[in-house]
């Protein structure tokens, strides 16, 4: 008789196999640490109340200065607690490696799927995310207190609240927005196009914006509401100069992983709006012209441009995501803004744009 192999435990590594009870004790384990430590910081967001908890003052700071906080919001909120932590601290181990089988995204999502736990390993860092949508329990589980992914300082808790939204049909979505007088539109695309500098531009020249590089999408009544959820606006030495900046904003800020200023939309004299209509979508390119010009694209290509940065950087909720993306390219008009070379001439292009809208 041959006997069944043992299933393999969290010392031999992380596998498919193991992986829901790995996520199920160590969302227990955070919790117990959460139990003996009080909250570092109460974050009012869209929805939900996050209680952070952490003994790293300087994560804690990041994420109270960089997400959009909106305390006097009315409607209904949810409590969600978040333990951000690493090696040693309250007496929690080195996170666990992902084990000797070769490690398959798809597969990954599948072993979670129909479960309350999501969760990501970043194979570089060797850390976890690991969150728990029955109760709103999240734990990030690092090496050291500095083993965060580069990334996270621009959009800390966003792998969380990534979760928690989409369990609520919403999505976090990778876009800039402009508007006026709460019409909006989406600008989308890859790294590189031109959205962020145009949201600044837009900004500096009386447009509302809710971000320029992570924004939520909430399915309302008639159109989709954007809803800022990150602070952080983000331009290159060159975007800055461009836009008559970098004396203001690059002085005594350091360049982030991308080679970026990170800043806020108070540095430019205005505050982020708390909601947009959104009622289109713009794919801007740099034309290499002088002036800015806006053309209708078809579907196809707009959701080109939408969906794999963010779906990329969104782990899980893949399937749910490309479904949202399509319902959302299908329900709104899909346009090319060509960027002209003009200081100011975009802005005034996209503003006489968005009054046009219906």
């Amino acid at each position: 008789m041959t006997l069944a192999a043992p299933a393999p435990t969290i010392d031999d590594g992380i596998t498919l196999r193991n992986l829901l009870p790995f996520a199920a004790s160590a969302i227990e384990q955070a919790e117990k640490v959460m139990r003996r430590i009080a909250p570092a910081a109460r974050l009012s967001l869209h929805g939900v109340d996050v209680s952070l908890y952490s003994q790293d003052p300087g994560y804690v700071a990041l994420a109270s200065e960089r997400l959009w906080q909106n305390g006097n919001e009315t409607g209904r909120r949810e409590a969600c607690r978040i333990l951000v932590t690493s090696t040693g601290v309250d007496g929690l181990m080195t996170p666990p490696q992902w084990g000797p089988e070769e490690f398959h995204s798809r597969r990954f999502e599948k072993a979670l799927e129909g479960s309350p736990f999501r969760a990501e390993f970043d194979h570089d860092r060797k850390s976890w995310h690991i969150f728990d949508l029955s109760r709103n329990i999240g734990l990030l589980w690092m090496q050291s207190a500095q083993a965060f992914a580069p990334w996270e300082p621009g959009s800390p808790l966003r792998v969380f609240l990534h979760w928690f939204y989409s369990a609520r049909g919403m999505r976090l979505t990778h876009a800039g927005t402009l508007g006026r007088n709460g019409k909006g539109a989406l600008l989308i695309g890859r790294g590189g196009s031109g959205k962020s500098g145009t949201v600044v531009d837009g900004m500096m020249h009386g447009l509302q914006s809710v971000g320029d590089d992570y924004v939520l999408l909430e399915p309302t009544d008639g159109f989709p509401t954007a809803r800022p959820v990150f602070r952080t606006l983000k331009q290159n030495a060159d975007g800055l100069r461009r836009l008559g900046l970098l004396e203001t904003i690059g002085v005594g800020r350091k360049e982030n992983w991308q080679g970026k200023y990170e800043f806020f939309s108070e540095d430019l004299g205005v505050r982020m709006t708390p909601s947009l209509s959104i009622r289109a979508l713009l794919v801007p390119h740099v034309a290499g012209t002088q002036h800015t010009g806006v053309t209708s694209i078809s579907q196809a290509k707009a959701m080109l441009a939408l969906a794999p940065s963010g779906l990329f950087q969104m782990p899980g909720e893949r399937d749910s995501g490309v479904a949202r993306f399509a319902a959302l390219v299908r329900s709104l008009p899909c346009f090319g803004l060509a960027l002209g070379s003009q200081s100011g001439d975009a802005s005034r292009v996209i503003g006489d744009f968005l009054d046009a809208l219906p």
